[in-house]
């Protein structure tokens, strides 16, 4: 079961509101500038501290899917590959991303909105860039409403926090920033992997991405929500809308998600 953080008063959730950022598109180069000096906070230098055991415990299941699908056998992973997981959460539970790092020495970006994970991630001594943000539905910086508690409730299941239509008792204000501009304030590298879990708004992010200038060979991707907490969209057309773009649908191996009855999860591995 995933750890709960306590939920920080709302009236005491401090984010930093920079309205001149609005002003710049996705591929500003002072927005990668900012983004870097700024946001960015560097790779620890310090041992782990994680409460599992990760060379113990075995890989995370999603990663475990990666794995087998993508590289069949543990030689061939690539080692130093580059992930950008967003909605990375506390950099250790359910991370996808962490057994690539502990185990094949890949550095990237971890990207968490909801202040308590984050705060909770930076204490693991991750190895990667990470940043306290929500990733943007348009191609320029801009508000949202972000629900702390969850972005969507159904049937007595609660989803995890993210961006909502509507004010409500239980959102916040956040200048969310475009996936674009975390890739080009982190040297826009060939991405191995993004891993992307935003609850619902993933496939604005991706029709953000100006996709001839990025190059992105794996994505694991939550299509179940899509559709559902913010409008636009549905599974079937994030799906088909990734496929447009060169990639092959997988689905990761897993029970469907309580609040959907569908396929949580997929993989798309780009047909090159």
């Amino acid at each position: 079961m995933m750890q709960m953080y306590v939920k920080e008063d709302l009236a005491t959730v401090k984010q930093t509101f920079r309205p001149f950022l609005n002003c710049l598109d996705q591929d500003d180069p002072k927005l990668a500038e900012k983004i870097n000096d700024d946001y960015f906070i560097r790779p620890s230098n310090e041992p782990y501290k994680l409460d599992i055991e990760p060379e113990i415990d075995g890989y995370d299941p999603l990663a475990a899917d990666i794995i087998r699908l993508v590289y069949k056998t543990e030689p061939v992973v690539p080692r130093n590959g580059f992930f950008v997981d967003v909605g990375s959460y506390d950099g250790e539970r359910h991370s996808l991303t962490l057994d690539l790092e502990y185990k094949f020495g890949w550095r990237g970006v971890l990207v968490e909105a909801d202040p308590g994970p984050f705060k909770a991630s930076l204490k693991k001594n991750r190895k990667a860039l990470s940043i306290n943000t929500c990733v943007g539905i348009e191609p320029r910086p801009h508000y949202v409403n972000y629900d702390l508690s969850t972005a969507l409730r159904r049937n007595k299941h609660y989803s995890m926090g993210g961006i909502v239509e509507k004010k409500t008792a239980t959102t916040v204000p956040m200048q969310c920033l475009p996936l674009y501009s975390l890739l080009l304030a982190a040297g826009n590298p060939t991405v191995n992997l993004l891993v992307l879990g935003i609850e619902g708004a993933e496939l604005a992010v991706l029709k953000t991405l100006p996709w001839d200038k990025v190059d992105i060979e794996i994505i694991s991707l939550e299509t179940d929500l899509v559709g559902l907490t913010i409008p636009g969209g549905s599974q079937a057309e994030i799906r088909s809308f990734v496929e447009s773009k060169g990639y092959q649908r997988f689905p990761h191996s897993h029970s469907p998600n309580f609040l959907t009855n569908l396929q949580q999860n997929d993989i798309f591995v780009r047909n090159d």
